[in-house]
């Protein structure tokens, strides 16, 4: 479809419609397209549906003509606009069914294509910004271009999101052009707050939790609080994007409460993560970076099942390989002596704690008791343990970021070299938590050694001398006493 003009030809009634819960773009679309209706094909009845528009968005030509019920009427064509599948039309869905012929216009890169005719620009910031180039330029009024406006505005975040391209401006640019008052409508349509917004905005700041290493913010606000401040679905824009603002974030999870244990999920990220695959999981869908779906139970159990699959992408994200480094290799009596060559070996461990060696490697002087696996999975998690150690040799392991490291876990005060006597705690590998194996020479453990024999003496001495002291002085005081 190249111009809606193209499919109007013999359209007597039609209908126009948007998703549940409209926002900027989907309001600002659907009123757009009404309004073109209005000025150039006025024989066309056409009706808006929307379910409950929220009042910000008044403004716009139209806004009050808007049905929020749906009629029992068959109508020529059905325009569904900014609604990504079937199962998020608002108040109109059961005119699909007696439509003579259905058309949506999207930009929602998850879109099911559910509609006889179906033209979806994904690179598009808005539902707005793909109706303007189905539209005869020439022929966008004030009004049309008011609410087209709006929609670009509230949906690309005032042109900041990575939705937003030279194209997005051009249209934008083209839309100044006609006249729009554009100051205002960013002003009314994306700043401006009431005082309970602000509220449950700063609330909701103030108690949210950082997780997965502070990549990841969640703000969650439940049904009670909503009816405590008189809050509605509207009021709640806003947050997520403020929530993924923080600085060192990838992912920013908001919850409000729709009904007991039924929450509104909205997602934002940055390029590291994909939310549209996520949200679609769980029955959602949206875009890239922003996106959303509806989920059941306990917010915990609602925040868990996101961060498994944020934490998947975050993971997948890193380098892939692990480097193993042999920082010390050392003998217990013989500190600076280290063997010709040590065999370690690459443990992959799965989600159920099962282990298996997936390498093997020979680490030598010559390669500076160094080697890199790469092109590991970076969803399991991967340790090293020691394989062949010459009798009398210690390796501990620890890890520091991606790279895992064979290192003496403990240094000797005095010594600069910090190689000492392994301690008697066992280390382990940071990475699964387990005890490391180690093979030491244990019969010197069971003996004290030289130094550890002097101080019992000493304490056995002194408390003599004490004994000794005491009886003089009893004895002397008795014997005065006897005179």
């Amino acid at each position: 479809m190249k111009k809606i003009d193209e499919i109007l030809n013999g359209v007597s009634c039609m209908a126009i419609a948007g998703h549940v819960r409209p926002d900027g773009d989907c309001i600002g679309s659907c009123l757009g397209l009404y309004q073109y209706l209005r000025d150039n094909r006025p024989e066309i009845q056409a009706d808006v549906y929307l379910e409950d528009p929220r009042p910000e968005f008044s403004y716009l030509p139209g806004f009050s003509e808007v049905k929020t019920s749906c009629e029992e009427k068959a109508y020529d064509l059905v325009v569904l606009l900014d609604v990504s599948s079937e199962e998020r039309i608002g108040v109109a869905a059961p005119l699909l069914a007696k439509a003579g012929k259905t058309i949506c216009i999207d930009h929602h890169v998850t879109n099911t294509e559910y509609c006889e005719i179906n033209h979806v620009e994904p690179d598009a910031s808005s539902a707005c910004e793909v109706l303007f180039g189905l539209l005869e330029e020439e022929k966008i009024s004030e009004p049309c271009a008011e609410a087209l406006y709006t929609g670009i505005v509230t949906d690309s975040g005032v042109f900041q999101y990575s939705s937003t391209s030279p194209h997005t401006m051009r249209v934008a640019a083209a839309l100044m052009e006609k006249g729009v008052p554009f100051t205002r409508i960013i002003e009314d349509a994306f700043f401006k707050k009431t005082y309970v917004q602000n509220q449950i905005m700063g609330r909701t700041l103030t108690e949210s939790i950082m997780l997965l290493d502070k990549q990841c913010i969640v703000g969650i606000v439940r049904k009670k609080v909503m009816d405590f401040y008189g809050l509605t679905t509207g009021d709640m824009d806003g947050i997520v994007s403020q929530l993924k603002n923080t600085e060192g974030v990838h992912v920013a999870i908001f919850l409000y409460e729709l009904e007991p244990q039924v929450f509104k999920v909205s997602l934002r990220s940055d390029e590291l993560v994909d939310v549209s695959k996520i949200a679609a999981v769980f029955g959602g869908g949206g875009h890239v970076r922003a996106a959303g779906c509806t989920m059941s139970g306990s917010p915990y159990d609602v925040i868990n099942n996101l961060t498994l699959y944020i934490e998947k992408q975050l993971l997948a994200e890193e380098e892939e390989e692990t480097k193993i480094h042999v920082l010390k290799v050392w003998k217990q009596d013989q500190e600076k002596e280290r063997p010709d060559s040590i065999v370690v070996e690459l443990l992959q461990t799965d989600v159920e704690g099962n282990t298996t060696v997936v390498d093997r490697q020979t680490l030598t002087k010559e390669n500076q008791w160094s080697y890199t696996w790469k092109n590991l999975s970076t969803l399991m998690r991967w340790s090293v343990s020691e394989a062949e150690v010459p009798k009398g040799y210690t390796v501990a392991v620890t890890r520091e970021g991606n790279t895992v490291v064979l290192t003496n876990p403990a240094k000797k005060p005095g010594n600069p070299d910090g190689e000492v006597n392994p301690p008697s705690k066992k280390p382990t590998d940071k990475t699964t938590n387990k005890t490391v194996k180690k093979t030491t020479d244990k019969t010197s453990d069971k003996l004290p050694q030289t130094g550890q024999l002097w101080w019992p003496v000493l304490v056995l001495l002194f408390a003599g001398a004490i004994c000794l002291l005491v009886g003089r002085v009893l004895r002397d005081r008795k014997e005065e006493k006897n005179r």
